[in-house]
């Protein structure tokens, strides 16, 4: 009976946990066995990439399937995206409350585990946090014997991280996180660490609450790592077979490089867009740069995003995106007309379904920010075709120096060259948002649009549009020439 369900589902359709919860619940059958035994009679596994990426994960999914990794081809798609969630998957970190919890229970834990230097860690971790409590502000970069006890054995440390895996990956479960969790896998982190200064530890301030000082319940103990590549690469090249793909994995030798593969054999393929589709209009005036910050700026920018939206016609929704929620609410203070199209505005407690559902509806002059739910987390496709024929794309979106990237920066000095930390960690990073955002202009070869960068640093960054880009490119003066080349484009469709 088992197998048989197992076969017929396999034979008939792609396996999904929500297929195997249906088959499950018809044939009174376990939905995670059903996942297990499909897993292991497919030839194809599809899923996030901490499937593999991910060590514990990766350990689990493989012991389930029988297989090692030099039996197995990957395919990740998605590739820009690889380093950075590795790195953030590989972090970890024990918050204050975990530290109160721990401290309550460490003769408990000591019982528990048979290992005895784990209550004076706890104490070490404590103490830790207490010395630099007063004087904290946003975050203080530690070094990493403040964080890791000298007196920890190592071998026990990997005692316990087999003592706290449990089975995850196939069907999709969590892990046991109780804060006992957290600690050894703050340990492990801490202990490769000490074997690499390419790590960083930070204590940090996770919540103010204004009119008290802060203690220890609103901090939280960081360990995370900055070479992506001493990650990745291994798993790369264990593989039988690699494919790294990505629509913005640009510019090739930086992801090479990123990656750990830099001899790896490259493809740059070309838009399979036709010619003359997408116009990309470069304002050669604004710029969000912090030193040029001005109300007449905010003016300025507001100014050409209604030319903008009343220019193109609202036959499809626009999607106008900011560096921050506070950039946002400068240019819209100025007021902006939409036109025909009806004014959305991001904020953090948006839903994704809400936008999705107001986009299908009608037009909509969709105001966000970069890296967020909106700009991200959905993508506004019907039948094939993209819901949006106008992205504006204000400024570019450099994040705020913090402990982690200037970390970051210092590394890829160190290991490529003084200045390429700051083309490596800020740059690149932040035009590859910029480009994402552009990129859901066209999902279809009858998809046309206009892209509209405010911000005259983007010439110098425009070879990472790709190489089609060039001759879509307009340097535009005014907002005159700025309706007029969106009227003569829209002219040019008709044709």
């Amino acid at each position: 009976m088992f197998q048989s369900q197992v076969r017929s589902l396999l034979a008939t359709q792609v396996v999904t946990r929500e297929s195997a919860v249906n088959t499950g619940e018809t044939a009174d059958l376990c939905p995670y066995e059903i996942l297990r035994m499909c897993a292991r009679e497919s030839r194809i596994l599809i899923g996030p990439y901490d499937y593999v990426f991910r060590e514990r994960v990766r350990d689990a999914l493989l012991s389930s399937l029988g297989e090692t990794l030099p039996d197995i081809d990957l395919l990740v798609d998605e590739g820009h995206n690889l380093p950075n969630h590795v790195l953030q998957s590989e972090a970890a970190e024990l918050s204050g409350d975990d530290l109160l919890w721990l401290r309550n229970n460490k003769t408990a834990i000591v019982k528990e585990t048979g290992i005895s230097w784990l209550e004076e860690t706890v104490d070490f971790l404590w103490e830790t946090v207490m010395v630099h409590l007063d004087s904290l502000k946003d975050e203080t970069q530690l070094n990493t014997w403040d964080v890791y006890p000298r007196f920890a054995v190592s071998a026990q440390i990997n005692q316990l991280v087999e003592y706290s895996r449990v089975m995850e990956g196939v069907d999709e479960s969590l892990p046991i996180d109780t804060p006992l969790d957290r600690l050894v896998a703050f340990l492990h982190s801490g202990y490769r660490a000490t074997q690499s200064e390419d790590w960083l530890s930070t204590l940090q301030l996770a919540h103010r609450v204004e009119g008290r000082t802060p203690d220890v319940s609103d901090v939280v103990l960081q360990i995370r790592p900055l070479n992506a590549a001493g990650l990745i690469a291994p798993i790369l090249r264990t593989a039988r077979a690699a494919i790294v793909m990505s629509g913005t994995l640009r510019p090739l030798p930086y992801y090479g490089k990123l990656l750990g593969v830099r001899t790896a054999p490259t493809e740059d393929l070309l838009s399979p867009y036709p010619h003359g589709t997408r116009l990309i209009l470069l304002d050669k005036k604004v710029s969000t740069k912090y030193t040029l910050r001005t109300p007449e700026m905010w003016r300025d920018i507001a100014k050409r995003i209604e030319t903008a939206l009343l220019a193109m016609p609202a036959n499809k929704s626009a999607m106008i995106a900011f560096p921050s929620y506070a950039i946002m609410r400068e240019v819209l203070s100025y007021g902006i007309e939409c036109g025909h199209r009806a004014q959305l505005l991001e904020d953090r407690s948006v839903r994704i379904e809400e936008v999705e559902k107001a986009v299908l509806e009608r037009p909509h002059a969709v105001f966000c920010v970069y890296g967020g739910k909106v700009s991200e987390g959905i993508d506004l496709v019907e039948k094939g075709s993209s819901m949006i024929d106008l992205i504006v794309c204000v400024g570019i979106p450099f994040s705020p120096p913090s402990s982690h990237q200037k970390a970051l920066q210092a590394f890829f000095d160190r290991r490529y060259g003084e200045g390429a930390g700051y083309r490596f960690s800020v740059v690149i990073p932040s035009i590859r948002q910029v480009v994402q955002m552009a990129g859901r202009l066209r999902r279809s070869p009858e998809d046309r649009g206009v892209v509209v960068l405010l911000d005259k640093r983007f010439m110098r960054h425009i070879a990472m549009f790709g190489e089609d880009a060039a001759s879509d490119l307009w340097p535009y003066e005014d907002v005159g020439e700025l309706r007029r080349a969106i009227q003569m484009f829209n002219e040019e469709g008709l044709k």
